[in-house]
C-alpha cells in the first residue's frame, strides 16, 4: 500500500509538488516574469542522471536573472538541486534532485 508523506524541509520523505503560496505577490509576479524569460532563452536540454539540465541563450537571459529565478524556484521547489555550469556566453541550468525528481521534472517539463 503506498502512503503519501508531507513533511516540511528537504528529507527524503518530503512530498515532490512546488509550492507557489510561498511566494509573495511581488515574488510570484518576478518568477512568473523569470519564468516566460527563461522559457524563452532555451536553445537546448539534455538528461542527467538525476534530473534535466537546459541550455540558455545568455544573450536572452543573463546569469544574474537565472541565479534570481534559481533563489525563486528553490523556495517554491525544495526538493529540486538547481546548479549552473558556464558554456561560453551560454549556460546550463541544472535541475536534479532524489528518486522521483526526475519522473517529476519530465511531467512538468513536457520532455
Amino acid at each position: 500500500m503506498a502512503r503519501e508523506h508531507h513533511h516540511h524541509g528537504a528529507d527524503h520523505d518530503a512530498s515532490i509538488a512546488c509550492s507557489l503560496g510561498v511566494f509573495t505577490p511581488e515574488q510570484k509576479r518576478r518568477y512568473q516574469a523569470l519564468m516566460k524569460k527563461l522559457a524563452g532563452a532555451i536553445v537546448g536540454r539534455r538528461e542527467l542522471d538525476r534530473g534535466y539540465a537546459l541550455k540558455i541563450a545568455g544573450a536572452k537571459l543573463g546569469i544574474a536573472e537565472a541565479g534570481e529565478w534559481m533563489l525563486l524556484e528553490g523556495k517554491c521547489c525544495p526538493f529540486l538541486e538547481l546548479t549552473l555550469d558556464p558554456d561560453g556566453l551560454d549556460f546550463w541550468v541544472n535541475l536534479t534532485g532524489r528518486e522521483g525528481v526526475k519522473e517529476f521534472l519530465k511531467q512538468e517539463l513536457r520532455f
